[in-house]
């Protein structure tokens, strides 16, 4: 029998984008808004990476009757594309919406520590589309398991990045609060701006890559870098066909070559004991689970 299961449905839906992308054929429109209504937390991600750039097309779809979850991922995750746009009062008022909860989000910071050069500072580096999420913020779900795990996560009110920066501004923001060593947990794109942040002299001791779409285009200096952990997880449907958007694909678009200073680690479980999902991998109990807790606590 035919397994249609919607994990099933899922993954058979991701795999046919990333079929298409890798024979260099264009995604019908229909298909992206497929995915940005789908009831799938991760497709209606996966439509966001393939619309990015691309925001204007979708506009009148979802603004004129289109559903509620599709007009809110539109909203959340491509403001500041669609602030460019003359906008329907719907999309308006969802953008509206939206705000006031990244902003008060953005005021529940700790204090700035006090001066001087700490011997060690971890940062957390989001990916796409999660400036507004809680989750990688010193307050959030993630950001209290790492400083509670090491104990050196960059607490102040400035901390990096308030949105999806560019390796320029991860470069600046690491000279302008310099520690003796600097330790980077990475998610999903957020990887990619670490690996140019390295070719642009950023002298990383230890990276934690969390689901980052491997392309030719990110590939990272390693000379700048003590060791690289990178953490997948077969499961993920937004890792391997985000590897191919807008860039040079390369291999599995997963993993990179293993050697002493690169490892690469498979997250097997989350906390349901399945195999986790894209998001699943910044969830500390996913971290528990898959055994991942000694990257943060063994040197």
């Amino acid at each position: 029998m035919t397994d249609i299961s919607p994990a099933a449905d899922k993954f058979a839906r991701a795999a046919e984008v990333e079929r298409q992308l890798a024979s260099g054929a264009r995604l019908h429109p229909d298909t992206i808004a497929a995915l940005l209504e789908s009831e799938d937390e991760d497709l209606g991600l996966l439509a966001s990476y393939l619309l990015a750039g691309r925001e204007e097309q979708m506009v009148s779809r979802v603004a004129d009757g289109g559903p509620l979850l599709a007009l809110r991922r539109l909203a959340r995750r491509h403001t500041a594309a669609l602030l460019e746009l003359p906008l329907p009062a719907r999309l308006q008022s969802a953008i509206e919406e939206v705000a006031p909860p990244a902003v008060e989000a953005a005021r529940a910071l700790p204090a700035s520590p006090e001066e001087g050069l700490p011997a060690t500072m971890t940062i957390v580096v989001h990916g796409a589309f999660a400036a507004s999420d809680t989750w990688w913020r010193p307050t959030g779900v993630f950001g209290r398991y790492v400083h509670e795990k090491k104990g050196d996560l960059y607490r102040g009110a400035d901390f990096y990045p308030d949105r999806v920066a560019a390796a320029h501004a991860l470069v600046d923001w690491a000279a302008r609060h310099p520690a003796g060593e600097l330790d980077v947990i990475s998610h999903s794109h957020g990887g990619n701006v670490c690996f140019l942040a390295t070719r642009l002299g950023l002298k990383i001791r230890r990276l934690i890559s969390l689901a980052t779409p491997i392309c030719l285009d990110y590939l990272p200096d390693l000379r700048q870098i003590g060791v690289l952990h990178n953490v997948i997880s077969l499961a993920d449907v937004i890792q391997g066909p985000a590897s191919y958007i807008g860039v040079h694909h390369r291999g599995d678009g997963r993993t990179l070559a293993d050697s002493k200073q690169v490892i690469n680690h498979l997250a097997s479980l989350d906390a349901d004991g399945r195999a986790p999902s894209h998001s699943e991998l910044h969830d500390p109990e996913t971290w528990k689970a898959s055994g991942l807790e000694p990257l943060l606590t063994e040197w």
